[in-house]
């Protein structure tokens, strides 16, 4: 699980998902994301989407910020390969805090073709 650092009395925190590839045009995704609470099993927020508009793929933690400490971003995605040919899919969770970035998490999966792979990142907020 990955960790990131923020400023507990800083402003708002947000996360972004961004989906890259080497032939973009052949990759769908759809993703849930939850936010966890701290030591619970309790969802604070959860939001499906997918990679047809980007500009909707922001999420606005709570505020304050310090609500967020040991709070756990979960983003689970599905990438589906519409081509024929091999693919490299790269995931990008970006955790921001008064629109700054604070850090980019990526991962990169080979996608066959006309095939679907799954691509979890857990994220643990922290001071």
């Amino acid at each position: 699980m990955e960790q990131i650092k923020f400023d507990a009395k800083g402003p708002a925190l947000s996360v972004n998902m961004k989906y890259e590839s080497n032939h973009a045009e052949n990759l769908f995704v759809t993703y849930t994301y939850t936010l966890w609470e701290a030591q619970s099993s309790a969802i604070v927020d959860e939001r499906s989407g997918n990679n047809f508009n980007n500009d909707d793929d922001n999420y606005r933690l709570t505020t304050p910020s310090a609500k967020n400490i040991g709070r756990v971003i979960d983003v689970l995605s599905m990438l589906k390969n519409a081509g024929t040919e091999d693919l490299e899919a790269r995931v990008k969770i970006e955790i921001c805090q008064g629109g700054e970035p604070l850090e980019t998490i990526t991962e990169t999966k080979t996608v066959a073709g006309d095939s679907t792979v799954i691509n979890q990142i857990f994220i643990k907020l922290s001071v």
